[in-house]
Protein backbone atom coordinates (compact mmCIF):
# COMPACT_ATOMS: atom_id res chain seq x y z
CA UNK A 1 0.00 0.00 0.00
CA UNK A 2 1.39 3.38 -1.00
CA UNK A 3 1.40 6.15 1.57
CA UNK A 4 -0.17 9.44 0.44
CA UNK A 5 -1.68 12.58 1.92
CA UNK A 6 -4.46 14.72 0.45
CA UNK A 7 -3.87 18.46 0.50
CA UNK A 8 -7.28 20.11 0.41
CA UNK A 9 -8.71 23.17 2.11
CA UNK A 10 -8.59 26.94 2.33
CA UNK A 11 -6.02 29.41 3.56
CA UNK A 12 -5.86 33.07 4.50
CA UNK A 13 -2.58 34.96 4.43
CA UNK A 14 -1.03 38.29 5.33
CA UNK A 15 2.29 39.82 4.29
CA UNK A 16 4.46 40.66 7.33
CA UNK A 17 7.06 43.22 6.29
CA UNK A 18 9.28 42.58 9.33
CA UNK A 19 9.58 38.90 8.29
CA UNK A 20 9.78 39.58 4.56
CA UNK A 21 7.11 37.00 3.82
CA UNK A 22 3.60 35.74 4.30
CA UNK A 23 2.07 34.09 7.36
CA UNK A 24 -0.62 31.60 6.34
CA UNK A 25 -3.45 30.05 8.40
CA UNK A 26 -4.84 26.86 6.84
CA UNK A 27 -7.96 24.75 7.32
CA UNK A 28 -8.98 21.42 5.86
CA UNK A 29 -6.88 18.28 5.50
CA UNK A 30 -3.60 19.97 6.47
CA UNK A 31 -4.65 21.63 9.76
CA UNK A 32 -1.72 23.92 10.39
CA UNK A 33 -0.04 26.94 8.89
CA UNK A 34 2.77 28.07 6.62
CA UNK A 35 5.39 30.70 5.98
CA UNK A 36 5.95 31.81 2.37
CA UNK A 37 8.46 34.08 0.73
CA UNK A 38 9.37 35.22 -2.75
CA UNK A 39 12.85 34.19 -3.89
CA UNK A 40 14.44 35.92 -6.84
CA UNK A 41 13.08 38.77 -8.90
CA UNK A 42 9.47 38.90 -10.14
CA UNK A 43 9.08 38.68 -13.92
CA UNK A 44 6.30 40.79 -15.51
CA UNK A 45 4.78 39.92 -18.88
CA UNK A 46 1.66 41.86 -19.85
CA UNK A 47 -0.91 41.56 -17.05
CA UNK A 48 0.90 38.63 -15.38
CA UNK A 49 3.64 38.59 -12.75
CA UNK A 50 5.63 35.36 -12.35
CA UNK A 51 7.14 34.61 -8.94
CA UNK A 52 9.47 31.93 -7.63
CA UNK A 53 8.53 31.14 -4.03
CA UNK A 54 9.38 28.90 -1.09
CA UNK A 55 6.86 27.62 1.45
CA UNK A 56 7.32 25.85 4.75
CA UNK A 57 4.09 24.16 5.85
CA UNK A 58 3.89 23.18 9.54
CA UNK A 59 1.11 20.93 10.79
CA UNK A 60 -0.11 21.02 14.42
CA UNK A 61 1.85 17.80 15.20
CA UNK A 62 5.11 19.45 14.02
CA UNK A 63 5.35 17.58 10.69
CA UNK A 64 6.58 19.78 7.83
CA UNK A 65 6.49 20.07 4.05
CA UNK A 66 8.95 22.39 2.29
CA UNK A 67 8.30 23.43 -1.29
CA UNK A 68 9.81 25.42 -4.17
CA UNK A 69 7.04 26.99 -6.16
CA UNK A 70 5.94 28.84 -9.25
CA UNK A 71 3.22 31.46 -8.77
CA UNK A 72 1.43 33.56 -11.34
CA UNK A 73 -0.43 36.74 -10.35
CA UNK A 74 -2.86 38.06 -12.94
CA UNK A 75 -4.11 41.65 -12.89
CA UNK A 76 -7.78 41.97 -13.80
CA UNK A 77 -8.81 45.21 -15.48
CA UNK A 78 -10.93 47.35 -13.16
CA UNK A 79 -10.12 45.27 -10.05
CA UNK A 80 -7.71 46.15 -7.22
CA UNK A 81 -7.14 42.48 -6.34
CA UNK A 82 -4.92 40.06 -8.24
CA UNK A 83 -5.82 36.49 -9.12
CA UNK A 84 -3.13 34.06 -8.06
CA UNK A 85 -2.28 30.48 -8.96
CA UNK A 86 0.57 28.45 -7.46
CA UNK A 87 2.07 25.03 -8.10
CA UNK A 88 3.89 23.69 -5.01
CA UNK A 89 6.77 21.26 -5.66
CA UNK A 90 7.70 19.24 -2.56
CA UNK A 91 11.45 19.28 -1.85
CA UNK A 92 11.66 18.11 1.80
CA UNK A 93 9.34 16.50 4.33
CA UNK A 94 9.52 15.55 8.02
CA UNK A 95 7.43 13.71 10.60
CA UNK A 96 4.21 12.18 9.28
CA UNK A 97 5.09 13.42 5.77
CA UNK A 98 8.60 11.83 5.71
CA UNK A 99 9.30 10.32 2.28
CA UNK A 100 6.35 11.95 0.50
CA UNK A 101 6.95 13.77 -2.79
CA UNK A 102 4.95 15.38 -5.56
CA UNK A 103 3.09 18.61 -6.05
CA UNK A 104 -0.19 20.30 -5.24
CA UNK A 105 -1.85 23.54 -6.37
CA UNK A 106 -3.78 26.59 -5.20
CA UNK A 107 -5.69 29.52 -6.62
CA UNK A 108 -7.17 32.59 -4.99
CA UNK A 109 -6.83 36.35 -4.74
CA UNK A 110 -4.55 38.86 -3.08
CA UNK A 111 -4.85 42.57 -2.37
CA UNK A 112 -1.45 44.00 -3.41
CA UNK A 113 -2.03 47.12 -1.26
CA UNK A 114 -2.34 45.13 1.98
CA UNK A 115 -0.68 41.78 1.20
CA UNK A 116 -3.79 39.98 2.44
CA UNK A 117 -5.53 37.21 0.55
CA UNK A 118 -7.42 33.97 0.51
CA UNK A 119 -6.91 30.79 -1.51
CA UNK A 120 -8.08 27.23 -2.09
CA UNK A 121 -5.48 24.46 -2.22
CA UNK A 122 -5.84 20.88 -3.47
CA UNK A 123 -3.89 17.82 -4.58
CA UNK A 124 -2.15 14.80 -3.15
CA UNK A 125 1.45 14.00 -2.27
CA UNK A 126 2.75 10.45 -1.86
CA UNK A 127 5.63 8.03 -1.75
CA UNK A 128 7.86 7.91 -4.76
CA UNK A 129 7.31 4.83 -6.93
CA UNK A 130 9.78 2.06 -6.22
CA UNK A 131 12.20 1.55 -9.13
CA UNK A 132 12.33 -1.89 -10.69
CA UNK A 133 15.44 -3.84 -9.74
Amino acid sequence: MTKHFTMGGTATFDFIELLGGYIVAMTGDFDGGAFARVVGEPRVQGNKTYLDMEHTFIRKDGSTIQTRDQSVLTAVEGEARLLGATTYNVVKTTGAFEGLTGQFRSWGSVDPATGQGVLRFWGSIGEASAKAA
